[in-house]
């Protein structure tokens, strides 16, 4: 399962690439995709002098998969895949304290979640999943000062119909695209309307 997932989340980043370079072409956007750093390790071939690697692994914490600029504000979000629901366990706590960041500066961040069983991407605002993750974030840090395993009563995840209710949809574009711009547009236009 892990792996389909892996693909499915590959295929959401791919397409999320197109239509990223897509706005960049037209001059709407320009949102460039981070790598995390990757140190090698391994030696050289006596034989050959080519270096050989014999292990890889990632310098440090990634931030969020792009970042980049929309009409003149700094935007950064994160793509992510699951089945049918956004476990707060598959977000990482550095992800979201830069989320939380970003937003306290003045710049933009989301998640971008393609939910199959809805077969829907939706735009998860910072605003929205911040303070729900901190809350779940306490409880696990709780649990394990006590020892104890007791259910968060908020929920570890957003299913679908949290998403409907508090996230934007990503409305079906070009075959290849995930055309998630108007759903951000709408994002902005809530929040200066205090929704």
């Amino acid at each position: 399962m892990a792996k389909k997932s892996q693909r499915v989340g590959q295929q959401l980043e791919n397409m999320i690439d197109s239509t990223n370079a897509n706005y960049l072409l037209k001059g709407i956007a320009l949102m460039v995709r981070q790598h995390e750093e990757v140190k090698t390790k391994g030696y050289r071939d006596k034989d050959t002098k080519q270096k050989v690697i014999t292990s890889a692994y990632h310098k440090g914490k990634g931030g969020l998969d792009y970042a980049g600029v929309v009409n003149g504000r700094y935007v950064s979000f994160d793509a992510k895949s699951a089945a049918d629901r956004l476990a707060f366990s598959a977000i990482a706590p550095h992800q979201v304290r830069l989320m939380k960041n970003i937003e306290r500066m003045g710049g933009d961040a989301f998640i971008l979640t393609y939910i199959r069983s809805a077969n829907a991407v939706y735009l998860v605002p910072a605003a929205y999943l911040v303070p729900l993750y901190e809350e779940w974030e306490a409880h696990q840090e709780l649990n394990k000062a006590t020892g104890k395993n007791t259910r968060y009563e908020g929920g570890a995840s957003l299913n679908v119909t949290n998403l409907n209710d508090n996230a934007f949809v990503v409305l079906p574009s070009l075959i290849g695209s995930v055309d998630w711009l108007p759903a951000y547009k709408k994002m902005i236009q809530a929040r200066m309307a205090g929704v």
